[in-house]
């Protein structure tokens, strides 16, 4: 003899499985999202090391920079008080030479 199911019973059994396997889905995709954020959260701070030793560095060259400029203004700066004293120089040769003309 053969058993028969009602429509109302095949329903309700594959509605009973269907809520079942969605509660182990919701589970799995909740699962998902947590460790999807711990890689987010993991690659959020790897960034960050990585911009805060780059902000490191290029403050190191800034200062380093700034060293170089401030030391080739007081090379200039010597250069054009030497440039200023032998132009000085210059001219007091230049005026003892045409004393020495005029009065010989």
């Amino acid at each position: 003899m053969r058993f028969r199911y009602s429509r109302g019973w095949l329903f309700l059994v594959m509605a009973l499985c269907m809520r079942k396997m969605e509660r182990l889905m919701f589970k799995w995709v909740d699962e998902a999202v947590i460790y999807g954020i711990r890689n987010v959260d993991a690659k959020h701070e790897e960034f960050m090391n990585d911009v805060k030793e780059l902000r490191k560095s290029m403050m190191e060259h800034f200062e380093f920079l700034k060293t170089r400029h401030e030391k080739m203004e007081e090379e200039a700066m010597g250069i054009k008080m030497e440039e200023e004293a032998m132009r000085i120089k210059m001219n007091e040769e230049m005026i003892e030479s045409y004393n020495m003309i005029w009065f010989y």
